[in-house]
């Protein structure tokens, strides 16, 4: 297994080997270790009428909908009760239709009143 700094990771990632495989469609074992991702991000003013933020990794919002979480949010008195249930919901429903297999299941629920 290889640990490395994330600026290292970047590095030998981004400026060399990775590239070259990426942009040419194909892999091999040394990239197959490392974890690729997209950060979507997305600016929206506040008006003031949001109750809660619910910010979630890919494995929340491949089985359930915004209005799902938002659903199951409002059902909770505390942020931490609130995060906790949709990661154990999320996971149930990769358990039932993931064929075997959890993609990673994170969520974090920041109540802004």
């Amino acid at each position: 297994m290889v640990f490395m700094d994330w600026r290292e990771w970047q590095s030998v990632c981004f400026n060399t080997h990775v590239v070259a495989h990426y942009s040419h469609g194909t892999t091999c074992g040394w990239c197959s270790l490392l974890l690729f991702f997209v950060c979507f991000l997305v600016s929206k003013p506040l008006t003031g009428s949001e109750q809660f933020l619910i910010l979630g990794s890919d494995g929340v919002w491949d089985h359930m909908t915004n209005e799902e979480a938002v659903a199951l949010t409002a059902k909770y008195d505390t942020p931490q009760a609130a995060s906790h249930a949709i990661v154990k919901e999320a996971r149930k429903r990769w358990m039932q239709r993931g064929g075997g297999y959890i993609d990673d299941v994170t969520a974090v629920v920041v109540f802004l009143k």
